[in-house]
């Protein structure tokens, strides 16, 4: 248990104190994280029931603590909290009125509400405020609280998950509109990448294109894109950030893993050694690699990383996000191949008006009207130019 010193804040409340049970994670998120809550409430006896009853619960938690509105307010602007254990009476006002500088401040963190003077209208009250749960404080047990934890924290991590699976959809189907519709290459990519930034909530987006040497050298991946966040964020630095051998880069397994499809997920520190000490040294915390295959071929791949919060990225938003890459995979095929074919079509042009050769091309209406000349063919026919004849029909 670690504690800390009794400090006033700037609004005049008291942060009173700082406990860390250090049992093993409970499974209450899902996630494997404690859960941390902040205790609001102006009786110190009741402050120590509840934290005990905190501690010797089925969960691991942290708790912070404050004995007024506006010092609980001051806590949660400048912290991230899971859940708020609010009493209704305080100096500065009642219970309702922090909940609802909480929605105005758009903190949308559940709130279990205590009282020693409760009513049915005073529960219908609460709940229509925003209140997620009520225990009278004569009620209030070690079972009793972490049922009603558990509650609040999973319907908020689901709510959580959902809202992110729509946004991230929202933005994969801006993403995808712009790949379709934007003929610029690197404009359509940008602002794809872009659009799956700001939804994923990550630092950086590379694209990098699988490179097989047919030489029997190490296979290697050569970026093609990169998306970063804005200026404020740490700038991460690779002297191969343009190619490198998987070999030589201690990424060997990322070849064989993403070649059959699966993808690298999850914070940086359980990647093996080699990974792990190459991604820590850029200030990566958690990455995301998802394989592009276009015409079921393996092509690349894209890196999502994140550089201020470790993540476990969920299954469904593996399948949207590889489906989104190879979007882009796609889209880079489809350039090369309009690239390819916009140099062949200008070489044709070029062997064509350079030949001595008179060359036409016309239409199969009645007389024909000449669709393409060279400029030999226009001086047989005894015109100063091929644009003379564009237009004419040969009869």
């Amino acid at each position: 248990m670690v504690r800390m010193a009794l400090s006033p804040d700037q609004e005049g409340g008291w942060m009173v104190q700082k406990t860390n049970n250090s049992k093993a994670a409970s499974s209450i998120s899902g996630t494997g994280k404690r859960v941390r809550v902040l205790i609001v409430e102006d009786d110190s006896v009741d402050r120590k029931q509840i934290r005990r009853c905190l501690e010797t619960s089925a969960m691991a938690v942290e708790v912070d603590e404050a004995s007024t509105i506006s010092a609980g307010m001051a806590a949660l602007k400048a912290a991230a909290y899971d859940l708020v254990i609010l009493d209704h009476i305080l100096p500065d006002g009642s219970g309702i009125d922090m909940i609802r500088q909480m929605r105005q401040s758009e903190l949308e963190i559940p709130v279990i509400v205590t009282t020693g003077y409760g009513s049915e209208l005073l529960v219908v009250e609460l709940l229509r405020a925003g209140a997620f749960d009520y225990i009278p404080k004569d009620q209030i047990t070690a079972d009793i609280l972490y049922r009603s934890v558990a509650r609040a924290v999973r319907v908020r991590t689901a709510e959580q998950q959902v809202y992110r699976q729509d946004r991230l959809l929202q933005g994969i189907g801006r993403a995808a509109t712009r790949l379709l519709s934007v003929t610029d290459l690197r404009a359509a990519v940008s602002d794809a990448l872009a659009f799956l930034g700001s939804v994923t909530g990550v630092d950086r987006i590379c694209v990098f294109e699988h490179v097989s040497s047919p030489s029997g050298a190490s296979p290697s991946a050569v970026q093609r894109f990169e998306w970063a966040r804005g200026d404020e964020i740490l700038r991460l630095s690779r002297k191969d950030a343009a190619g490198f051998a998987y070999a030589d880069a201690g990424l060997q397994r990322w070849d064989k893993i993403l070649h059959e499809g699966g993808v690298i997920n999850g914070p940086v520190r359980n990647l093996p050694d080699p990974e792990k000490k190459r991604f820590e040294k850029e200030g990566v915390c958690s990455l995301l690699v998802v394989p592009v295959r276009v015409e079921e071929a393996f092509w690349g791949f894209v890196e999502f990383d994140d550089c201020h919060a470790e993540r476990q990225w969920t299954q469904s938003e593996e399948s949207v996000l590889s489906a989104t890459a190879a979007g882009i995979g796609g889209a880079l095929v489809r350039k090369q191949a309009e690239e390819a074919m916009r140099i062949s079509e200008e070489k044709y042009r070029n062997f064509i008006e350079n030949l001595n050769l008179g060359v036409f091309r016309n239409s199969v209406d009645e007389g024909g009207a000449f669709l393409q000349v060279n400029q030999a063919h226009a001086r047989i026919l005894g015109y100063s130019s091929a644009q003379e004849l564009q237009g004419k029909h040969i009869m």
